[in-house]
């Protein structure tokens, strides 16, 4: 594959249609995992799905989140769609690829407080998209919490894209 350039390798795996072919291409060799690592618009194509569902599959989040947290994967986009488990028990994942995080998708949740998004978000340098749909916040900031944690203030003008769809 090293005979090939970058630029149309990159262009060729971005014709594939499905995420296992992707990441089947991944697993060819280091110059194949290297380029669609280095790939904003392969990588999208590779999100990290938090979800309930998931999470029972693989027996709770243990069996989900430790081989992960050992991986050298590169995260650009994730999507969280949980109705039973915390958003805050998958912390560690934010903090570990909050570099080259730069899609954020929340679906279907409700955060206990709006400081529970702030400090996600705290840990996203590079977020330029953020996409919510039907999330709600159940209770006010935590004034305490705000007087012990130093938490950024949520705005969205940091942002290139925000949709949001709450039905």
């Amino acid at each position: 594959m090293e005979t090939l350039p970058e630029e149309i390798f990159e262009i060729i795996c971005g014709k594939l249609e499905t995420k296992s072919d992707l990441q089947n291409v991944m697993l060819v060799d280091r110059y194949s995992r290297f380029i669609i690592e280095s790939s904003p618009c392969l990588m999208e194509k590779l999100p990290l799905f938090m979800t309930d569902e998931e999470i029972d599959e693989f027996g709770r989040d243990e069996k989900l989140i430790e081989p992960l947290m050992e991986s050298r994967r590169k995260v650009t986009k994730v999507i969280v769609e949980l109705r039973r488990e915390s958003i805050m028990k998958y912390l560690g994942i934010f903090k570990k690829f909050g570099e080259t995080i730069r899609i954020l998708e929340i679906k279907n949740y409700a955060f206990d407080t709006t400081d529970q998004l702030r400090i996600i978000l705290r840990y996203l340098s590079n977020l330029n998209k953020l996409k919510v749909s039907n999330v709600s916040f159940r209770k006010s900031e935590n004034k305490i919490l705000n007087s012990i944690v130093q938490i950024p203030k949520l705005s969205l003008r940091d942002f290139r894209h925000f949709e949001s769809a709450n039905s």
